[in-house]
């Protein structure tokens, strides 16, 4: 998210604005970093929830047409 507003803003704006040098180190630390970081436990936490509704709809099914998926 964090490398997506940079570039956003990077392409949004006229290039003899803003230089990529000229952006103060913790933009770099938090796109590149802070943003993974959050991102990646997130994205865990949501796999085990869909695993674990996947599995129970497909016990609910087996029971529903007695077949086995």
């Amino acid at each position: 998210l964090g490398l997506q507003i940079l570039f956003t803003y990077l392409t949004l704006t006229p290039p003899q604005r803003i230089k990529l040098l000229s952006l103060p180190w913790y933009i770099y630390f938090i796109s590149l970093v802070v943003c993974p970081v959050a991102v990646i436990p997130v994205q865990e936490v949501v796999k085990k929830h869909d695993l674990k509704e996947l599995q129970r709809f497909q016990k609910w099914s087996e029971l529903k047409f007695n077949t086995k998926l």
